[in-house]
């Protein structure tokens, strides 16, 4: 456990013991553990255990009007839409209710900046109205006033090599960014009742079994035993 928090690995974490004794040890380094990661994903630091690769996954084009003018195949399949029907919509129209009232505040500060870009974590309804959290960077288009919406998605390159893993690449991507959605959602709210599986999956858009499976396979444990 110690060699693996040296390699940078804080993720891992050890199951109890049938001693007594020993599990206080193993609690110990469970909490040094949690107290890394907290500090690791509070400062933005990305841990060298992985591979991390970057890359835009979803993109959409708004015109001054909010309306949507264009998207790539990959928002299409995520969100279920044909390219006829996302067109015709407005991006109020596939935002979910917290977040409307986020992009309002965005659009005020858009008009004011020609040269606006941030991230601002955004929820979009799928066709089904099953919601997918996405980080989203946001851009104005200098001469067209265009708006550009962009997913950057992190793709974990080493956690699944000595897994037997029978999803194709996209789809892949797409369950590895939301199993870590999953995680940073349960941390941010320990304090609270935690959803069961299956609300969790709805919540999440993502499949029930494949939810705790790839769980277990991204961070060793299982969701209620974090």
């Amino acid at each position: 456990m110690l060699f693996e928090l040296a390699t940078g690995n804080v993720v891992n974490r050890m199951d109890t013991s049938s001693f007594e004794d020993l599990n206080e040890v193993i609690e110990l380094l469970n909490t040094v553990a949690q107290k890394l990661e907290n500090v690791v994903s509070a400062n933005e630091y990305v841990t060298p255990f992985y591979s991390f690769q970057n890359s835009i996954k979803y993109s959409i084009i708004l015109d001054r009007n909010q309306k949507i003018k264009n998207c790539n195949q990959a928002l299409l399949e995520m969100l279920n839409y044909s390219a006829t029907e996302i067109v015709v919509l407005n991006i109020n129209d596939i935002l979910e209710q917290q977040s409307l009232v986020l992009w309002e505040a965005i659009k005020l500060d858009i008009e004011k900046d020609e040269k606006y870009q941030e991230t601002f974590p955004l929820k979009f309804f799928t066709k089904e109205e099953l919601i997918v959290p996405l980080f989203c960077t946001i851009s104005r288009h200098y001469f067209t006033n265009d708006i550009f919406i962009n997913s950057i998605t992190t793709i974990i390159q080493d956690i699944f090599d000595d897994v037997n893993f029978s999803l194709s690449n996209n789809s892949r991507d797409v369950e590895v960014q939301i199993i870590q959605k999953v995680y940073t959602f349960i941390l941010n709210n320990l304090e609270e009742p935690l959803p069961s599986t299956k609300e969790l999956s709805k919540q999440f858009g993502i499949n029930e079994f494949n939810l705790k499976n790839n769980f277990k396979i991204c961070f060793n444990t299982s969701i209620y035993k974090l």
